[in-house]
This record gives C-alpha cells, sequence and structure tokens, in this order.
C-alpha cells in the first residue's frame, strides 16, 4: 500500500493502469498528470489538488473526493459512483459519461463542467453550483437538486429529468426546461 502524506508533489506523466485503491492521497498535488484504467477505489483524495489532470477510463468509486481542486480535470468515461466529492471545485471539468449514481457532490462547484452522457442517477447536488454547465443525453433520475445554481443551464436533452428530481429552491434562472411540469416544492 502507498501512502502519500502531508503535501506532495506527482508528476506521473503516462502512468497507465496503477491500482491505488484504498491508497491515502489526503493534501496530495497532482500536476500534469495522466492516468490511464487507473483503479482509485476507496482512495482518500481529500483536500488535494488535481488541476487538469487527466484520468479517462477508471474506476473511482466510492473514493474521497471532498474539498479537493478538480477544476479543468478530465474524467471522460470514470466510474466516480458513490464517490464524495462534497465541496469539490469541478469548475469545467469534463465528465462526459461518467458514471456519478450516488455521489455526493453537496456544495460542489461544477459550473461550465460538461456531464453529456453521465449518470447522475440519485446523486447528490444540493447547493451544487451548476451554472452554465452541460447536460446532453444526462441521466437525472431521482437526482437531488434541491437549493442548487442551475443558472443557463440547458435540461432540454437531459434523460428522465422527471423522474424523482427535487428542485425545491433550486436557482433556474435563464435555465432551460423540458415543455414538462417539474415539481419545484
Amino acid at each position: 500500500m502507498l501512502l502519500f502524506k502531508g503535501k506532495h508533489f506527482c508528476l506521473l506523466h503516462n502512468w497507465d493502469a496503477p491500482n491505488l485503491s484504498r491508497t491515502n492521497l489526503q493534501k496530495t498535488e497532482f500536476l500534469d498528470s495522466e492516468l490511464i484504467e487507473v483503479n482509485m477505489q476507496e482512495a482518500n483524495c481529500s483536500e488535494s489538488n488535481f488541476y487538469g489532470i487527466e484520468v479517462n477510463n477508471s474506476d473511482l468509486s466510492y473514493a474521497n473526493f471532498s474539498l479537493s481542486n478538480l477544476s479543468v480535470a478530465d474524467f471522460i468515461n470514470t466510474n466516480l459512483s458513490h464517490a464524495d466529492m462534497r465541496g469539490a471545485n469541478l469548475r469545467q471539468a469534463d465528465l462526459s459519461g461518467c458514471n456519478l449514481s450516488h455521489a455526493n457532490l453537496r456544495f460542489s462547484d461544477l459550473s461550465y463542467a460538461c456531464l453529456d452522457g453521465a449518470d447522475l442517477t440519485k446523486a447528490v447536488l444540493e447547493g451544487a453550483n451548476l451554472s452554465h454547465a452541460c447536460f446532453r443525453e444526462t441521466d437525472l433520475r431521482y437526482t437531488v437538486l434541491e437549493e442548487a445554481n442551475l443558472e443557463a443551464t440547458n435540461l432540454q436533452d437531459a434523460h428522465s429529468y422527471e423522474y424523482g428530481n427535487s428542485f425545491y429552491g433550486a436557482f433556474l434562472q435563464y435555465t432551460i426546461m423540458p415543455d414538462k411540469e417539474i415539481k419545484t416544492k
């Protein structure tokens, strides 16, 4: 088992298929890193800096990314189911095709993020900033969006938005909604 403590700088270029499951990477900085098919199940990556990292086709399920900087990161086709991403900065992140089902994204910043084709089934986005985020072909079944900022987002092409979603108190100014009526209370 690898143990990273404190503030370490990891320059990992083209590191293919590493197994970092259950690894403590708290407060670690990954700079200019590219991780392909990495296994980081249940890893503790809280308060870490992953700015601009590329993690594609990987398994990060149940990982802890709370309070981490994941802005401008590329997580295409990555499994982030059940991940703890409370308060994380995911501004301008590419989460296309990601499995974010059951993920905890409370109070996270996902502004300008790309969530095209992502599975957000039963994800919690309470109080999250989703302004200007992309939701084409995104699965939003039973997603909690209470108090979320959805300013200038387009939910027109999102799938199953009407099943069990809670938009109570959500900020919906300039949001493009499907023609069907949704519950806001």
